[in-house]
């Protein structure tokens, strides 16, 4: 099932998230949250507790999204986290 999505206030939990170093974060007048993953997943995005991207070894991948969605949702994560890798 793919789901589409605003990227309203993701932008404030990335940086949350990587300011605070704290093991989740969420976004409670929006959609959005993250968290610690495990293992080889760094962290894993949220979508209205749904998970919709996971970062495994710095390359962002899409678990639910339109394509278009993703896109969106990567440029995003690009501008806060420009030491990724750039999902290819």
């Amino acid at each position: 099932m793919r789901i589409q999505i605003s990227v309203q206030g993701l932008r404030s939990v990335l940086r949350r998230f990587a300011r605070t170093q704290d093991n989740f974060v969420e976004n409670k007048k929006g959609h959005w949250s993250i968290g610690n993953g495990g293992y080889d997943c760094w962290w894993e995005l949220y979508y209205d507790n749904c998970p919709v991207a996971a970062c495994i070894l710095g390359t962002l991948e899409n678990v639910c999204l339109d394509p278009k969605d993703f896109e969106k949702l990567q440029t995003v994560v690009d501008d806060e986290y420009p030491d990724m890798r750039r999902w290819a």
